[in-house]
């Protein structure tokens, strides 16, 4: 009888334990949906807002570094061109260039062939004194071309008396030591220019302008060269 009752004892003590566990599993709350929500929304909004400032951050990068500001003031600050004086008083009337020198001729004849004059003259590119190539009695210089070593051009001389005959002209030769360029002078309301153009007349502009008087163009690999009111000039080639 002893034995019985114990036997029954345990196992009401088992039940008991049994109920207790699953009681306590039932019990057990879930997590709470809120602290999830708060688990979760702090990363998650960390992730955003750190996204969303290194976008504001790039695009200010993009705006401080922008090169069409430096490009718009380093094009508007471009360096202006202008025109270089060579020589000064020598009324020249024709050019020619070779490599390395510019030539240029004038000539007087007023009061008549007694009086008539010309000079040819060389001065170097890079910059020097002007060096008398030729020098006499003459006149009407209207061509002049330096090229294989010689300075030619053609003159109007009077051999015998030019009150009694007519002045002859010869060509004289001395040995010396892309863009279609031309002169118009000013004339009425109208101003002089040196004007570069395209071969074919179109795109025409003016270099050089003014109320004076163009007579010729040359034109090297650097630079055009001109006369202006009888003085040798000379511009970048662009």
């Amino acid at each position: 009888m002893r034995n019985r009752l114990l036997l029954a004892a345990a196992v009401m003590v088992c039940v008991a334990c049994g109920s207790s566990q699953s009681g306590g599993g039932s019990v057990a709350p879930p997590p709470p949906a809120g602290g999830q929500g708060d688990a979760g929304s702090p990363s998650g909004g960390s992730g955003s807002d750190a996204g969303s400032v290194g976008t504001p951050d790039a695009g200010s990068g993009t705006d401080s570094g922008g090169s069409p500001d430096g490009g718009s003031s380093g094009s508007g600050g471009g360096t202006t061109v202008t025109a270089e004086q060579l020589t000064s008083g020598e009324k020249a009337q024709v050019l020619a260039l070779d490599d390395q020198n510019v030539y240029w001729a004038s000539y007087e004849n007023a009061g008549g062939w007694r009086n008539w004059h010309y000079r040819i003259f060389a001065q170097s590119k890079s910059g020097s004194v002007p060096v008398p190539i030729s020098e006499g009695a003459g006149a009407m210089i209207n061509w002049l071309v330096a090229r294989d070593g010689f300075v030619n051009w053609s003159m109007a001389t009077c051999p015998v008396s030019c009150d009694t005959a007519d002045y002859r002209t010869h060509v004289y030769r001395q040995p010396n030591g892309g863009k279609a360029y031309f002169a118009q002078s000013a004339y009425s309301s109208f101003d002089g220019c040196i004007v570069r153009a395209n071969p074919n007349g179109a795109g025409a502009t003016c270099i050089d302008r003014g109320k004076h008087s163009y007579i010729d163009v040359k034109v090297d690999d650097t630079h055009v060269y001109f006369i202006r009111d009888g003085d040798v000039w000379r511009l970048p080639r662009q």
